[in-house]
C-alpha cells in the first residue's frame, strides 16, 4: 500500500514519514509519485485547502496504474492574521 502526500516540500515530508514510519507504507511526494502540477488553492480555510490538494491529485493518481490504490492525503497551514480576518494567504 502506498500514501501519496499533496506536497513538494522536502522538508514537510521528512516529518511526515517520521511521524507515519510505523505504518509500514510507502510514502511518497506527489512529485516523488511523478505528478508535478501547480495546485490553485482558492479555498476559504485551511482545511479547504487542503480537500482541493488531495482530490487534485487523488484524480491524478487513480489514472496511473502504479497508484490507482494509493492513499491520496494533503495538509495546509499557515499564518492567520486578526488584522485580515485570519483568512489563508
Amino acid at each position: 500500500m502506498k500514501i501519496i502526500f499533496a506536497t513538494g516540500n522536502k522538508n514537510k515530508m521528512i516529518e511526515i514519514r517520521q511521524i507515519l514510519q510505523d505504518l509500514g507504507m510507502e510514502i511518497l511526494s506527489m512529485k516523488e509519485a511523478g505528478i508535478d502540477i501547480d495546485i490553485v488553492e482558492d479555498g476559504k480555510s485551511f482545511e479547504e485547502n487542503a480537500m482541493i490538494k488531495a482530490t487534485e491529485i487523488a484524480k491524478i493518481a487513480r489514472q496511473m496504474p502504479e497508484y490507482a490504490d494509493a492513499i491520496v492525503m494533503a495538509d495546509d497551514s499557515g499564518l492567520e492574521i486578526d488584522y485580515l480576518n485570519k483568512e489563508p494567504g
